[in-house]
């Protein structure tokens, strides 16, 4: 019984080195793999105060935070939310083609693209600030609400499973391409060259005037409309991202022009970063103010002659 004894304590101490051993690699390997999965979250540096982070096909995710002392609007519960303008003006429901977390001690979000919708979108979440010696200094200063407190907002450009039809893609090659909106023809869809990314970064911005220098929103331009970005129906690989603009209201005081950068940075033998550009130009035909009243007018008319219809009396 005690050479059985010996033997079994002889034999179990290699195999609780190798069990130690074998429990020490799991450990590293899990170690590591935690640290390859480990997520990155985006947020505003600097003087930025919008980034923008596309979804580009199904289970793509991004991942962003809030700056210290800001918080995410809309907030994070049950019934999910989005922003539908870079100013969070207006909110709405995400439906189920999305998912959005918030990590463990607020460390930042994941919003995650679960199924593709049709159509490409827009969706915005805005950071706020809130506290600290900046907002109180601004405040004082300024004599004003919390409302001017400074704001980074997270653009998320939703590409659509419909792709954009190739040919009706403009690519801007050769600085600048021109591009004519009316009535008549309200949309038009255009891609950068190969390389080459699209500005302003805010999808709801443009620049004002041929000379692309000056940024300032789509009605501050005198336009109403919308930039989305989607996948190209071009299948070169160099082909990847197009935009569609669509105006849905033209400026009725003058005639509007707006102005898009497309921009290809190179790094030539000697070292220094170079930038070449080619500017997407449209001008936005104006439409006479009585054209507006009298469409108006004639809306006004066929509900109240549908009212009548409905109740039997003359209402005019």
């Amino acid at each position: 019984m005690a050479g059985r004894s010996s033997d079994f304590a002889n034999i179990s101490r290699p195999l609780r080195r190798a069990l130690a051993a074998a429990v020490f690699a799991a450990f590293i390997y899990s170690a590591q793999a935690d640290s390859g999965q480990e997520k990155h979250y985006v947020t505003c540096a600097n003087s930025t105060t919008l980034i923008s982070l596309p979804l580009t096909k199904t289970s793509d995710s991004v991942n962003f935070k809030c700056p210290a002392n800001y918080t995410l609007s809309p907030e994070v519960s049950a019934k999910q939310q989005f922003c539908k303008d870079a100013k969070c003006n207006v909110t709405a429901d995400l439906d189920d083609a999305y998912k959005l977390q918030a990590a463990n001690k607020n460390e930042g979000y994941s919003l995650t693209m679960v199924k593709q919708p049709a159509a490409s979108t827009n969706l915005y979440f805005v950071c706020k600030e809130t506290t600290g010696p900046d907002l109180v200094r601004r405040v004082l200063e300024r004599t004003q609400s919390a409302a001017n407190a400074s704001t980074c907002t997270i653009q998320v450009p939703v590409h659509g499973s419909s792709v954009f039809p190739a040919s009706a893609e403009t690519v801007c090659e050769k600085d600048p391409l021109s591009i004519s909106l009316s009535p008549e023809k309200s949309t038009v869809i255009f891609r950068c060259g190969k390389d080459a990314a699209l500005s302003p970064t805010n999808l709801e911005n443009a620049f004002s005037g041929s000379a692309c220098t000056t940024e300032k929103t789509l009605k501050e331009l005198g336009v109403s409309g919308s930039l989305v970005e989607g996948s190209s129906g071009e299948a070169s690989a160099d082909a990847q991202t197009a935009y569609s603009l669509t105006v849905s209201s033209f400026p009725t005081e003058s005639p509007a022009q707006l102005c898009y950068k497309c921009t290809t940075k190179s790094q030539p033998s000697d070292g220094k970063t170079t930038a070449s550009e080619c500017r997407v130009v449209i001008d936005v035909a104006q439409v006479s103010s009585s054209a507006g009243s009298l469409t108006a007018e004639s809306s006004i008319l066929a509900a109240l002659a549908l009212c009548s219809a409905f109740t039997g009396r003359q209402l005019l």
